[in-house]
Protein backbone atom coordinates (compact mmCIF):
# COMPACT_ATOMS: atom_id res chain seq x y z
CA UNK A 1 0.00 0.00 0.00
CA UNK A 2 2.66 2.40 1.05
CA UNK A 3 5.06 1.17 -0.87
CA UNK A 4 3.13 1.92 -3.73
CA UNK A 5 2.10 5.32 -3.02
CA UNK A 6 2.44 6.77 -6.19
CA UNK A 7 1.33 3.68 -8.72
CA UNK A 8 -2.37 4.87 -8.44
CA UNK A 9 -2.49 8.55 -8.28
CA UNK A 10 -6.11 10.01 -8.21
CA UNK A 11 -5.21 11.19 -12.09
CA UNK A 12 -1.41 11.96 -13.40
CA UNK A 13 -2.60 15.84 -13.70
CA UNK A 14 -3.95 16.02 -10.47
CA UNK A 15 -2.32 18.80 -7.89
CA UNK A 16 0.24 16.47 -5.43
CA UNK A 17 1.79 19.73 -4.03
CA UNK A 18 2.42 23.68 -3.73
CA UNK A 19 6.14 24.02 -3.62
CA UNK A 20 7.39 27.55 -3.52
CA UNK A 21 4.23 28.86 -5.14
CA UNK A 22 4.13 26.29 -7.81
CA UNK A 23 1.87 23.44 -8.50
CA UNK A 24 3.43 19.99 -9.16
CA UNK A 25 0.83 17.09 -10.55
CA UNK A 26 1.38 13.08 -9.73
CA UNK A 27 3.18 13.15 -13.37
CA UNK A 28 6.00 15.26 -12.14
CA UNK A 29 6.24 13.01 -9.06
CA UNK A 30 6.23 9.87 -11.06
CA UNK A 31 8.49 11.23 -13.21
CA UNK A 32 11.02 12.37 -10.67
CA UNK A 33 10.94 8.96 -8.28
CA UNK A 34 11.40 7.01 -11.64
CA UNK A 35 14.47 8.82 -12.52
CA UNK A 36 15.99 8.28 -8.73
CA UNK A 37 14.90 4.46 -8.76
CA UNK A 38 16.72 4.18 -12.12
CA UNK A 39 19.90 5.45 -10.07
CA UNK A 40 19.23 3.24 -7.52
CA UNK A 41 18.67 -0.14 -9.02
CA UNK A 42 22.57 0.28 -10.06
CA UNK A 43 23.34 0.27 -6.41
CA UNK A 44 23.62 -2.39 -3.67
CA UNK A 45 22.23 -2.17 -0.46
CA UNK A 46 19.36 -3.08 1.62
CA UNK A 47 19.21 0.48 3.41
CA UNK A 48 18.42 4.26 1.96
CA UNK A 49 19.13 7.00 3.86
CA UNK A 50 16.99 10.49 2.37
CA UNK A 51 18.75 13.01 3.42
CA UNK A 52 16.45 16.31 1.63
CA UNK A 53 14.58 19.11 2.75
CA UNK A 54 10.46 18.99 2.72
CA UNK A 55 9.36 19.14 -0.74
CA UNK A 56 8.87 16.95 -4.12
CA UNK A 57 12.26 15.43 -4.04
CA UNK A 58 12.28 14.02 -0.92
CA UNK A 59 8.68 12.68 -1.90
CA UNK A 60 9.89 11.38 -4.96
CA UNK A 61 13.24 9.88 -3.26
CA UNK A 62 10.93 8.00 -0.58
CA UNK A 63 8.87 6.24 -2.89
CA UNK A 64 12.04 5.32 -4.99
CA UNK A 65 14.01 3.39 -2.39
CA UNK A 66 10.59 1.86 -1.21
CA UNK A 67 9.64 0.65 -4.77
CA UNK A 68 12.82 -1.06 -4.61
CA UNK A 69 12.61 -2.41 -1.86
CA UNK A 70 14.27 -0.92 0.18
CA UNK A 71 14.28 0.32 3.46
CA UNK A 72 14.50 4.05 3.97
CA UNK A 73 16.52 5.97 6.75
CA UNK A 74 15.28 9.39 6.84
CA UNK A 75 18.22 12.06 7.61
CA UNK A 76 17.01 15.60 9.00
CA UNK A 77 17.89 18.53 5.95
CA UNK A 78 19.83 19.98 9.59
CA UNK A 79 21.71 16.86 10.89
CA UNK A 80 25.55 17.64 11.08
CA UNK A 81 28.77 15.71 9.10
CA UNK A 82 29.54 13.75 12.48
CA UNK A 83 25.51 12.82 13.31
CA UNK A 84 24.58 11.83 9.75
CA UNK A 85 28.05 9.63 10.02
CA UNK A 86 26.72 7.99 13.17
CA UNK A 87 23.18 7.66 12.21
CA UNK A 88 24.77 5.98 8.58
CA UNK A 89 26.66 3.61 10.60
CA UNK A 90 24.04 3.02 12.89
CA UNK A 91 21.83 1.58 10.24
CA UNK A 92 24.60 -0.05 8.34
CA UNK A 93 23.34 2.11 5.16
CA UNK A 94 25.36 2.91 2.26
CA UNK A 95 23.74 4.78 -0.31
CA UNK A 96 22.18 7.88 0.62
CA UNK A 97 19.80 10.65 -1.60
CA UNK A 98 20.76 14.00 -1.22
CA UNK A 99 20.80 17.38 -3.14
CA UNK A 100 23.71 19.24 -4.52
CA UNK A 101 23.23 22.22 -1.76
CA UNK A 102 23.34 19.74 1.00
CA UNK A 103 25.93 17.38 -0.78
CA UNK A 104 29.43 18.69 0.84
CA UNK A 105 28.18 17.91 4.03
CA UNK A 106 28.23 14.35 3.37
CA UNK A 107 31.91 14.61 2.06
CA UNK A 108 33.41 14.25 5.86
CA UNK A 109 32.27 13.03 9.23
CA UNK A 110 33.97 16.11 11.68
CA UNK A 111 34.85 14.81 14.87
CA UNK A 112 36.84 15.97 17.47
CA UNK A 113 38.79 17.59 14.73
CA UNK A 114 39.26 14.88 12.92
CA UNK A 115 37.77 13.99 8.83
CA UNK A 116 36.87 10.34 8.53
CA UNK A 117 35.93 9.93 4.73
CA UNK A 118 32.16 8.46 4.44
CA UNK A 119 31.74 5.29 2.68
CA UNK A 120 28.61 5.63 0.71
CA UNK A 121 27.36 5.98 -2.74
CA UNK A 122 25.68 9.29 -3.52
CA UNK A 123 23.00 9.83 -5.42
CA UNK A 124 21.69 13.21 -6.11
CA UNK A 125 18.39 13.70 -6.63
CA UNK A 126 18.43 17.30 -8.79
CA UNK A 127 20.94 15.65 -10.70
CA UNK A 128 18.56 12.67 -12.22
CA UNK A 129 17.67 13.20 -15.53
CA UNK A 130 13.63 13.04 -15.84
CA UNK A 131 12.52 11.33 -18.87
CA UNK A 132 8.54 11.86 -20.07
CA UNK A 133 8.55 8.42 -21.58
CA UNK A 134 9.89 6.63 -18.90
CA UNK A 135 7.26 6.79 -15.73
CA UNK A 136 7.04 3.47 -15.01
CA UNK A 137 8.40 2.31 -11.27
CA UNK A 138 9.51 -1.04 -10.81
CA UNK A 139 7.64 -2.47 -8.09
CA UNK A 140 10.67 -5.14 -5.78
CA UNK A 141 7.78 -7.06 -3.43
CA UNK A 142 8.94 -7.41 0.17
CA UNK A 143 6.41 -8.42 3.16
CA UNK A 144 4.55 -5.69 5.04
CA UNK A 145 5.99 -6.33 7.97
CA UNK A 146 9.83 -6.26 6.60
CA UNK A 147 11.02 -3.28 7.96
CA UNK A 148 10.17 0.04 5.73
CA UNK A 149 11.47 2.35 7.41
CA UNK A 150 14.20 3.14 10.33
CA UNK A 151 14.09 6.28 12.09
CA UNK A 152 16.59 7.62 14.69
CA UNK A 153 15.03 8.28 17.88
CA UNK A 154 15.62 12.08 19.14
CA UNK A 155 18.45 12.04 21.66
CA UNK A 156 22.57 12.52 21.41
CA UNK A 157 24.24 10.40 19.40
CA UNK A 158 25.32 8.28 22.11
CA UNK A 159 22.09 7.40 23.33
CA UNK A 160 19.85 7.57 20.57
CA UNK A 161 17.90 3.93 19.51
CA UNK A 162 17.03 3.59 15.66
CA UNK A 163 13.42 2.24 15.78
CA UNK A 164 12.36 -0.59 12.89
CA UNK A 165 8.53 0.26 11.19
CA UNK A 166 6.94 -2.03 9.22
CA UNK A 167 4.69 -1.16 6.41
CA UNK A 168 1.83 -2.72 8.47
CA UNK A 169 2.85 -0.18 11.15
CA UNK A 170 2.68 2.89 9.44
CA UNK A 171 -0.46 1.78 8.13
CA UNK A 172 -2.46 1.40 11.11
CA UNK A 173 -1.30 4.63 12.32
CA UNK A 174 -2.25 6.55 9.18
CA UNK A 175 -5.97 4.32 9.17
CA UNK A 176 -6.76 6.10 13.00
CA UNK A 177 -5.37 8.99 11.87
CA UNK A 178 -7.35 9.19 8.85
CA UNK A 179 -10.61 8.49 11.30
CA UNK A 180 -9.83 10.80 13.87
CA UNK A 181 -9.87 13.52 10.88
CA UNK A 182 -13.89 12.50 10.16
CA UNK A 183 -13.61 14.17 6.80
CA UNK A 184 -16.90 13.62 4.99
CA UNK A 185 -17.06 12.61 1.64
CA UNK A 186 -18.16 16.50 0.17
CA UNK A 187 -15.08 17.83 2.38
CA UNK A 188 -12.40 15.33 0.76
CA UNK A 189 -12.49 16.95 -2.56
CA UNK A 190 -11.49 20.40 -0.92
CA UNK A 191 -8.86 19.02 1.29
CA UNK A 192 -5.88 20.53 1.05
CA UNK A 193 -3.05 20.23 3.85
CA UNK A 194 -0.06 21.78 5.26
CA UNK A 195 3.06 19.78 6.53
CA UNK A 196 4.32 21.64 9.09
CA UNK A 197 6.68 19.13 10.74
CA UNK A 198 9.68 17.20 8.96
CA UNK A 199 8.85 14.68 5.81
CA UNK A 200 12.07 12.78 7.80
CA UNK A 201 9.84 12.89 11.19
CA UNK A 202 7.35 9.55 11.32
CA UNK A 203 4.70 12.31 12.15
CA UNK A 204 5.47 13.73 8.96
CA UNK A 205 5.33 10.46 7.01
CA UNK A 206 2.11 9.66 8.31
CA UNK A 207 0.70 13.25 7.11
CA UNK A 208 2.02 12.93 3.92
CA UNK A 209 1.12 8.83 3.16
CA UNK A 210 -2.09 10.16 4.14
CA UNK A 211 -2.02 13.10 1.59
CA UNK A 212 -0.78 10.94 -1.31
CA UNK A 213 -3.03 8.08 -0.96
CA UNK A 214 -6.13 10.31 -0.93
CA UNK A 215 -5.12 12.94 -3.44
CA UNK A 216 -5.16 16.09 -0.67
CA UNK A 217 -2.68 18.33 -1.91
CA UNK A 218 0.38 19.14 0.22
CA UNK A 219 1.15 22.96 0.56
CA UNK A 220 5.01 23.73 1.10
CA UNK A 221 4.96 27.08 3.28
CA UNK A 222 7.99 29.02 2.34
CA UNK A 223 10.70 29.59 4.95
CA UNK A 224 11.41 31.08 7.31
CA UNK A 225 7.92 30.32 8.84
CA UNK A 226 6.32 33.11 9.57
CA UNK A 227 2.91 33.94 11.02
CA UNK A 228 2.21 35.96 7.89
CA UNK A 229 3.05 34.03 5.54
CA UNK A 230 1.09 30.94 7.04
CA UNK A 231 -1.81 33.11 7.05
CA UNK A 232 -1.02 34.21 3.07
CA UNK A 233 -0.63 30.56 2.23
CA UNK A 234 -3.99 29.53 3.60
CA UNK A 235 -5.75 32.53 1.86
CA UNK A 236 -4.09 31.68 -1.78
CA UNK A 237 -4.11 28.36 -1.73
CA UNK A 238 -7.26 27.62 0.32
CA UNK A 239 -5.77 25.30 3.00
CA UNK A 240 -7.95 23.37 4.71
CA UNK A 241 -6.13 21.15 7.40
CA UNK A 242 -2.74 22.37 9.66
CA UNK A 243 -0.26 19.57 11.09
CA UNK A 244 2.61 20.52 13.14
CA UNK A 245 4.09 21.79 16.13
CA UNK A 246 2.12 23.81 18.82
CA UNK A 247 4.23 26.89 17.47
CA UNK A 248 1.79 27.88 15.27
CA UNK A 249 -0.84 28.61 18.24
CA UNK A 250 1.00 30.85 19.76
CA UNK A 251 2.06 32.72 17.14
CA UNK A 252 -1.33 32.87 16.16
CA UNK A 253 -2.64 33.79 19.55
CA UNK A 254 -0.85 37.24 18.88
CA UNK A 255 -3.68 37.90 16.26
CA UNK A 256 -6.18 37.21 18.65
CA UNK A 257 -7.22 40.37 19.71
CA UNK A 258 -7.19 42.33 16.41
CA UNK A 259 -8.23 41.80 12.56
CA UNK A 260 -5.86 40.04 10.69
CA UNK A 261 -5.64 41.35 6.42
CA UNK A 262 -6.11 37.92 5.38
CA UNK A 263 -9.05 35.59 4.71
CA UNK A 264 -8.54 32.09 6.47
CA UNK A 265 -12.34 31.10 6.23
CA UNK A 266 -11.08 27.79 4.45
CA UNK A 267 -9.13 26.53 7.30
CA UNK A 268 -11.21 23.94 9.19
CA UNK A 269 -8.81 22.02 11.45
CA UNK A 270 -5.38 22.80 13.47
CA UNK A 271 -3.75 19.43 14.13
CA UNK A 272 -0.93 19.84 17.22
CA UNK A 273 1.98 17.83 19.15
CA UNK A 274 4.47 18.32 21.15
CA UNK A 275 4.98 21.05 23.34
CA UNK A 276 2.05 21.99 25.70
CA UNK A 277 -0.14 24.90 24.91
CA UNK A 278 -1.92 26.83 27.87
CA UNK A 279 -5.80 26.43 28.29
CA UNK A 280 -5.81 30.65 27.88
CA UNK A 281 -4.31 30.07 24.80
CA UNK A 282 -7.01 27.76 23.51
CA UNK A 283 -9.81 29.56 24.75
CA UNK A 284 -8.56 32.91 23.37
CA UNK A 285 -7.88 31.26 19.86
CA UNK A 286 -11.60 29.17 20.07
CA UNK A 287 -13.07 32.50 20.61
CA UNK A 288 -11.40 34.37 18.01
CA UNK A 289 -11.46 31.64 14.99
CA UNK A 290 -14.80 29.80 15.74
CA UNK A 291 -14.75 28.02 12.60
CA UNK A 292 -11.41 26.35 13.69
CA UNK A 293 -11.39 22.90 15.42
CA UNK A 294 -7.95 22.76 17.35
CA UNK A 295 -7.25 19.29 17.76
CA UNK A 296 -4.35 18.19 20.43
CA UNK A 297 -2.54 14.31 19.74
CA UNK A 298 -0.01 12.29 21.54
CA UNK A 299 2.56 9.94 20.11
CA UNK A 300 5.92 8.69 19.97
CA UNK A 301 7.80 7.15 17.08
CA UNK A 302 8.13 4.01 18.84
CA UNK A 303 4.37 4.22 18.14
CA UNK A 304 4.68 5.07 13.88
CA UNK A 305 3.56 7.23 15.61
CA UNK A 306 0.23 8.14 16.80
CA UNK A 307 -1.34 6.40 19.88
CA UNK A 308 -4.20 9.27 20.59
CA UNK A 309 -5.77 12.43 19.13
CA UNK A 310 -8.78 14.63 19.57
CA UNK A 311 -11.50 15.34 16.85
CA UNK A 312 -12.73 18.62 18.34
CA UNK A 313 -11.94 21.30 20.57
CA UNK A 314 -14.37 19.87 23.49
CA UNK A 315 -13.81 22.39 26.13
CA UNK A 316 -15.07 19.94 29.01
CA UNK A 317 -12.13 18.02 28.28
CA UNK A 318 -9.68 20.81 27.82
CA UNK A 319 -5.81 19.53 28.44
CA UNK A 320 -7.12 15.77 27.21
CA UNK A 321 -4.43 14.40 24.23
CA UNK A 322 -7.93 12.87 22.96
CA UNK A 323 -8.49 9.37 22.98
CA UNK A 324 -7.02 5.91 21.41
CA UNK A 325 -6.37 5.54 17.32
CA UNK A 326 -8.92 3.03 15.78
CA UNK A 327 -7.67 -0.68 16.56
CA UNK A 328 -5.28 0.52 19.45
CA UNK A 329 -5.28 0.36 23.14
CA UNK A 330 -4.28 2.72 25.86
CA UNK A 331 -3.61 1.62 29.35
CA UNK A 332 -2.32 2.68 32.91
CA UNK A 333 0.86 0.66 34.12
CA UNK A 334 0.53 1.17 38.24
CA UNK A 335 3.12 -0.74 40.01
CA UNK A 336 2.85 -3.56 37.13
CA UNK A 337 -0.52 -3.85 37.46
CA UNK A 338 -2.08 -2.78 34.06
CA UNK A 339 -5.74 -0.85 34.60
CA UNK A 340 -7.93 1.48 32.84
CA UNK A 341 -9.78 2.74 36.14
CA UNK A 342 -10.64 6.15 35.69
CA UNK A 343 -8.28 8.94 37.02
CA UNK A 344 -5.62 6.61 38.09
CA UNK A 345 -2.20 7.16 37.35
CA UNK A 346 0.79 5.77 36.41
CA UNK A 347 2.19 5.01 33.05
CA UNK A 348 1.01 5.83 30.09
CA UNK A 349 1.14 1.82 27.87
CA UNK A 350 -0.07 0.75 24.28
CA UNK A 351 -1.00 -2.12 22.44
CA UNK A 352 -1.66 -2.12 19.18
CA UNK A 353 -0.88 -3.05 15.13
CA UNK A 354 0.88 0.48 15.08
CA UNK A 355 3.43 -0.80 17.98
CA UNK A 356 7.36 -0.83 16.53
CA UNK A 357 8.75 -3.82 15.36
CA UNK A 358 11.39 -2.98 17.76
CA UNK A 359 14.82 -0.99 18.04
CA UNK A 360 17.05 -2.03 14.89
CA UNK A 361 19.84 -4.28 16.19
CA UNK A 362 19.08 -3.98 19.91
CA UNK A 363 17.02 -6.33 21.66
CA UNK A 364 17.91 -5.54 25.20
CA UNK A 365 15.99 -2.12 24.77
CA UNK A 366 13.09 -3.57 22.85
CA UNK A 367 12.79 -5.81 25.21
CA UNK A 368 12.83 -3.23 28.33
CA UNK A 369 10.51 -0.85 26.43
CA UNK A 370 7.62 -3.68 24.72
CA UNK A 371 6.65 -6.14 27.83
CA UNK A 372 3.99 -8.40 27.93
CA UNK A 373 2.45 -6.81 24.59
CA UNK A 374 2.64 -3.10 25.90
CA UNK A 375 4.93 -0.39 24.30
CA UNK A 376 5.86 1.23 27.74
CA UNK A 377 5.93 5.27 26.85
CA UNK A 378 7.47 6.83 30.15
CA UNK A 379 5.27 9.11 30.60
CA UNK A 380 2.74 9.35 33.18
CA UNK A 381 -1.01 9.85 32.55
CA UNK A 382 -4.23 8.92 33.17
CA UNK A 383 -7.61 7.88 31.62
CA UNK A 384 -10.84 9.90 32.20
CA UNK A 385 -14.56 8.06 32.29
CA UNK A 386 -14.77 8.47 28.66
CA UNK A 387 -11.07 7.07 27.72
CA UNK A 388 -9.84 10.46 27.46
CA UNK A 389 -5.89 10.44 28.28
CA UNK A 390 -4.45 13.16 29.97
CA UNK A 391 -0.48 13.29 30.20
CA UNK A 392 0.71 14.74 33.54
CA UNK A 393 4.86 14.45 31.99
CA UNK A 394 7.72 12.19 31.47
CA UNK A 395 8.57 9.49 34.51
CA UNK A 396 12.49 10.25 33.61
CA UNK A 397 11.81 14.00 34.35
CA UNK A 398 9.88 13.64 37.58
CA UNK A 399 11.68 15.72 40.26
CA UNK A 400 11.38 14.38 44.17
CA UNK A 401 10.69 16.83 46.84
CA UNK A 402 10.42 15.63 50.39
CA UNK A 403 9.41 12.22 48.85
CA UNK A 404 6.69 13.91 47.04
CA UNK A 405 6.52 13.09 43.23
CA UNK A 406 6.57 16.38 41.30
CA UNK A 407 6.08 16.93 37.33
CA UNK A 408 8.02 20.12 35.57
CA UNK A 409 5.71 19.75 33.12
CA UNK A 410 2.67 20.33 35.71
CA UNK A 411 4.82 23.53 36.76
CA UNK A 412 5.40 24.94 32.94
CA UNK A 413 1.67 24.66 32.47
CA UNK A 414 0.92 26.64 35.70
CA UNK A 415 3.46 29.45 34.29
CA UNK A 416 2.37 29.50 31.07
CA UNK A 417 -1.16 29.79 32.17
CA UNK A 418 -0.12 32.90 34.30
CA UNK A 419 -0.02 35.03 31.23
CA UNK A 420 3.32 36.33 32.68
CA UNK A 421 5.61 33.78 30.94
CA UNK A 422 6.32 33.68 27.28
CA UNK A 423 8.41 30.48 27.26
CA UNK A 424 9.81 28.41 30.34
CA UNK A 425 11.56 25.71 31.50
CA UNK A 426 11.31 23.45 34.83
CA UNK A 427 14.31 20.96 35.69
CA UNK A 428 15.25 19.41 39.10
CA UNK A 429 18.97 20.50 40.33
CA UNK A 430 20.85 19.14 43.73
CA UNK A 431 20.81 21.10 46.47
CA UNK A 432 23.68 21.54 49.08
CA UNK A 433 22.82 18.62 50.91
CA UNK A 434 21.62 16.37 48.15
CA UNK A 435 18.66 16.66 48.28
CA UNK A 436 16.80 18.17 44.79
CA UNK A 437 15.41 21.52 44.10
CA UNK A 438 13.24 22.69 41.44
CA UNK A 439 14.34 25.15 39.14
CA UNK A 440 13.03 27.73 36.55
CA UNK A 441 14.05 29.39 33.66
CA UNK A 442 11.56 32.34 32.22
CA UNK A 443 11.00 34.29 29.60
CA UNK A 444 8.35 36.85 30.79
CA UNK A 445 6.08 38.35 28.45
CA UNK A 446 7.44 42.04 29.17
CA UNK A 447 11.06 43.29 30.97
CA UNK A 448 8.07 44.70 33.80
CA UNK A 449 7.69 41.27 35.34
CA UNK A 450 8.94 41.02 38.55
CA UNK A 451 10.36 37.32 39.72
CA UNK A 452 7.72 38.26 43.15
CA UNK A 453 5.18 38.69 41.10
CA UNK A 454 5.54 34.97 39.41
CA UNK A 455 6.17 33.30 42.67
CA UNK A 456 2.86 34.92 43.97
CA UNK A 457 1.07 33.14 41.33
CA UNK A 458 2.92 30.04 41.85
CA UNK A 459 1.78 29.96 45.29
CA UNK A 460 -1.54 30.54 44.74
CA UNK A 461 -1.98 27.75 42.01
CA UNK A 462 0.23 25.07 43.56
CA UNK A 463 0.97 23.21 46.92
CA UNK A 464 4.32 24.97 48.34
CA UNK A 465 6.41 21.88 48.13
CA UNK A 466 5.84 22.14 43.68
CA UNK A 467 6.98 26.10 43.84
CA UNK A 468 10.37 26.66 42.12
CA UNK A 469 13.19 27.00 44.93
CA UNK A 470 15.19 29.15 42.13
CA UNK A 471 13.85 30.93 39.21
CA UNK A 472 15.37 32.84 36.78
CA UNK A 473 14.93 34.86 33.71
CA UNK A 474 16.80 33.92 30.46
CA UNK A 475 16.77 35.27 26.96
CA UNK A 476 16.56 32.05 24.99
CA UNK A 477 14.75 28.17 26.12
CA UNK A 478 17.48 25.40 24.24
CA UNK A 479 15.37 22.74 22.48
CA UNK A 480 15.81 19.46 21.10
CA UNK A 481 14.65 18.25 17.50
CA UNK A 482 11.32 17.92 18.27
CA UNK A 483 10.49 21.17 19.75
CA UNK A 484 10.73 19.91 23.51
CA UNK A 485 12.20 21.73 25.86
CA UNK A 486 16.19 20.32 26.52
CA UNK A 487 15.98 19.98 30.10
CA UNK A 488 19.42 20.41 32.23
CA UNK A 489 20.37 17.24 34.01
CA UNK A 490 21.75 17.01 37.72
Amino acid sequence: MIRAMLCNPPKSTSLAMIENDMPVDYNTLIQKAAAIQRQLLTLDGEHVAVFLPNGSDYIAALCAALMCGKTVVPVHATLTSFEIAHLLEQTSTRVIVTCTALGTVLQYAEAEGTDLQLDVHIVYADQCVMDKHKTKLITIEVGKDHPMILSSTSGSTGDSKIVALSENNIIASLTGFMDKLQLEHSEQDRARFIVATPFTSIYGLMVVSLCLFHGFPIIITPEPFTLNRFYRVVQDHQVTHYEGGAVLLLMMEQTAKRSIPYDISSLKKVGFGGSKVSQETIHALCKTFPWITFAQGYGMTEASPLIAKNTSTAIEKMGSVGTAIMGEEIAIDVAGNITKAPYTEGEIVVSGPNVMLGYYNNPRATSEIIRNGYLYTGDMGYLDEDGFLYICGRKKNIIIVRGHNVFPEEIESCLLNSLLVKDCVVYGQSGSFGEEIICADIIPVHSQVHVDEIQRYLTSHLAHYKSPHKIQFVDYIKKVASGKNERRKN
